[in-house]
């Protein structure tokens, strides 16, 4: 894949004036993952909650896959951010263990419970720590933000269709067989 580095910030690349800039595709990602993990703390019907515990892990791991793979290694090359990038891939580590953990079903309820909010407070957490350690070296960074925001859609585009056959019904991305246990 071709650097993403020393290019303009703003001006569109040839033949893609409607791409989003890195920020705000992040932006508006993080907004959807706070709005599940919200549906889901107030949501008192548990097939309810099932539901949107799978849209926000599977959600989360395709957040996290986007920015391991492009984000981080961009702002690496682009930027002096080194510890605030180690602590979102921790937290990226963790939250893997804690999706992970919800996924087996060998929980009884009161231990789901707590791996449920578990997951929600590192993901709040790790979404604030981006908003403010690494959104400022995104924006500060040489770095042509349009075609960043490019490859993450296309990137998110492509593993939501891989991943469509998992994903519960709404938001146009297709339906699924439960795959928690209740």
């Amino acid at each position: 894949m071709e650097t993403i580095m020393a290019r303009s910030k703003t001006r569109p690349g040839p033949g893609k004036p409607d791409r989003p800039d890195a920020l705000a595709f992040l932006q508006d990602s993080h907004r959807r993952l706070r709005g599940l993990l919200g549906r889901h703390a107030e949501a008192g019907d548990e097939e309810r909650r099932r539901q949107l515990l799978e849209e926000a892990c599977l959600a989360l791991k395709i957040h996290s896959q986007l920015e391991q793979e492009l984000l981080y290694p961009a702002l690496r090359a682009a930027s002096p951010g080194g510890q605030a990038l180690d602590e979102a891939e921790a937290r990226h580590g963790r939250l893997q263990e804690e999706v992970d953990r919800l996924e087996t079903g060998d929980l009884d309820p009161g231990e789901r419970r707590a791996a449920e909010e578990e997951l929600a407070g590192e993901a709040l957490e790790h979404l604030d720590l981006e908003e403010e350690a690494l959104w400022p070296l995104l924006e500060a960074a040489d770095l042509d933000l349009r075609e960043l925001g490019g490859d993450l859609r296309e990137l998110q585009d492509q593993l939501q269709e891989d991943l469509s056959p998992l994903l519960p019904p709404g938001d146009g991305i297709g339906s699924a067989e439960p795959r928690f246990a209740p």
